[in-house]
């Protein structure tokens, strides 16, 4: 073979560069791999299979306080209009709430906007079997999504375990609600078994528009309405209330009756320079409330008063008063901002009988009177401090005449911390418990109750004439709490 002929003036072509087209070919795998997820979570649910995935994912999900989801026969486009054969949620003790055949159609792409928005829903039978469990409310976090629902309707029943009498309403809402904590809706409720018998419901609460609600509830003879708010359920039952003007100017009526019975009757008004509201509940007209008509008395009063002090807060009178309770709280504040001036407010409660309203030993009057403050911080805290003193308690034939002492209180972010030293005077009685801690016993606390509701001792000391007891406590490296402490009985 003879070599290559160089040809004068004629150069070879350049070599193309690798790299460009590696490039090219890296993106358009990436493109081609993120229009398939796109496919893939738009068209994937729409397989039987994929439902199903869905499905057991949600089973035993979590709603919040009310106890936990279950769902049967998803089908449908699940991101535009999807129908659940049955819908249950539980608590503790079981199904409390269920939903049959239900129907939505939604846009998914709202949620981009954190935004959910739901065009219709329909729900051919929604039960209420009875009253929830409701677990220990959390930390209010805010609103993840905005929620918006152009037109909802169900056909409720409740059952008698939950409003003492079966009631069958036809119900039609429409609400919206914003991450922002402006909301407005309507409400619509109408007997099927006692025709006329209704409750309606109209509100807008909202910074920058006029606000508006009014609440107007009628069941001629009773019915399954009076029944879930604890009220007797074969009397006339009448529900109105209304409040409008603006966040800063307005007023507002609430009245309820049960039979002849007046349970409940409030008024007030307020503008930028103050305001008044004050009410009477009855309490022993609801089964709801009978627990703290036990308490505290057939009924209570409040009486709650403003007046401008100043630039940013209101001279605050808050008055709460029943048979076996009354409270007073004074100083410069504002209600709406939750805020409280410098000085803080001065708080005062009073009691007859301790013991009708905790329960257990016998306990005399009782008074706790200090001073509210706020504590600055990454989030709002607030702390009690003053003195608190019984006068009489009595428990396994021992007495003392007086018990009185220190409180401080805080509370922040869902936890509650308490440190008190309290010094008894006047014991008397016989037996060992008598013979231990003698006639000046004395007791020192510093603990809290966690967020999560575990309750947590720093320390304990209790001393008497022939008892000794000192104990310790805290968090170990992995979260968990201890306890220790030592007794000496002589």
């Amino acid at each position: 073979m003879s070599d290559p002929v160089d040809i004068p003036g004629v150069r070879p072509p350049p070599r193309r560069a690798a790299l460009p087209k590696a490039i090219v070919a890296a993106a358009l795998a990436t493109l081609t791999v993120i229009l398939l997820a796109i496919v893939g979570v738009r068209y994937g649910v729409l397989l039987p299979q994929t439902r199903l995935l869905i499905e057991a994912a949600a089973d035993g999900l979590k709603v919040g306080r009310f106890g936990r989801l279950k769902i049967e026969g998803l089908s449908g486009d699940i991101w535009r209009n999807v129908t659940v054969a049955k819908l249950v949620v539980s608590d503790e003790g079981g199904p409390w709430l269920e939903a049959d055949n239900l129907h939505m159609t939604w846009a998914y792409i709202a949620l981009l906007r954190r935004e959910f928005h739901a065009g219709r829903i329909e729900i051919q039978t929604l039960k209420v079997l009875r009253r929830p469990t409701l677990t220990p409310k959390g930390e209010d976090t805010g609103l993840p999504l905005s929620f918006h629902i152009d037109r909802a309707h169900a056909r409720v029943e409740m059952a008698p375990q939950f409003s003492y009498e079966r009631g069958l309403y036809d119900l039609a809402l429409n609400l919206a609600i914003e991450r922002n904590g402006d909301q407005r809706g309507s409400v619509r409720a109408a007997s099927v078994l006692h025709p006329g018998d209704h409750l309606n419901l109209d509100y807008d609460v909202a910074k920058a528009r006029p606000l508006k609600v009014q609440i107007d509830g009628e069941e001629a003879q009773g019915g399954a309405l009076a029944g879930a708010m604890g009220l007797p359920s074969r009397q006339p039952f009448v529900v109105r209330g209304a409040a409008s003007g603006k966040i800063s100017e307005g007023q507002f009526t609430a009245a309820a009756s049960s039979g002849v019975a007046r349970v409940l009757k409030a008024q007030g008004a307020w503008t930028r320079d103050g305001g008044v509201a004050r009410g009477v509940v009855q309490l022993t007209a609801s089964a709801l409330t009978a627990r703290y008509a036990d308490r505290f008395g057939p009924s209570a009063s409040f009486v709650l008063a403003g007046r401008r002090a100043g630039p940013d807060l209101f001279a605050l009178d808050g008055r709460i008063g029943s048979e076996n309770l009354s409270a007073r709280i004074q100083g410069l504040g504002d209600v709406g901002q939750r805020r409280i001036g410098p000085q803080g407010l001065a708080l005062n409660v009073q009691t007859a009988a301790l013991s009708r309203i905790t329960g257990g030993p016998d306990l005399g009057a009782a008074r706790l009177a200090g001073r509210v403050t706020q504590v600055s911080g990454a989030k709002p805290a607030w702390r009690f401090a003053g003195q608190a003193g019984l006068s009489k308690a009595e428990a396994g034939g021992y007495g003392l005449t007086q018990v009185a002492g220190p409180v401080e209180v805080v509370e922040a972010n869902g936890q509650w911390d308490v440190k008190t030293r309290l010094a008894g005077a006047g014991g008397h009685g016989t037996g060992y418990l008598a013979a231990m801690l003698g006639a000046a016993p004395g007791a020192s606390l510093d603990g809290a109750k966690l967020a999560d509701g575990r309750l947590l001792l720093r320390s304990l000391q209790v001393t008497g004439a022939g008892l000794k007891v000192e104990a310790t406590g805290g968090r170990s490296l992995f979260g968990g709490l201890t306890f220790k402490g030592a007794a000496a009985i002589s």
